[in-house]
């Protein structure tokens, strides 16, 4: 079963509950503020479920920018 969370034009986050995954897919290339709270967003969730893993589907983002690396 999945839980669907947080939706923004940018991002997706849901968990699925049978493999205590949690999947973040980027729907666009996103600006290095969206990045950031598209990345604190995810974690939030994550520690809602205790997901200690996570699948994030980036095809459709740019690569990160060094500055959200860190």
């Amino acid at each position: 079963m999945y839980l669907d969370f947080t939706c923004s034009d940018f991002l997706t986050i849901s968990y699925n509950c049978d493999t205590q995954l949690l999947v973040g897919r980027w729907l666009r290339p996103v600006t290095e503020a969206e990045a950031r709270q598209g990345y604190n967003d995810l974690l939030l969730v994550a520690k809602r479920q205790q997901a200690h893993y996570w699948l994030l589907d980036i095809r459709r983002r740019n690569r990160s920018a060094p500055e959200t690396i860190t």
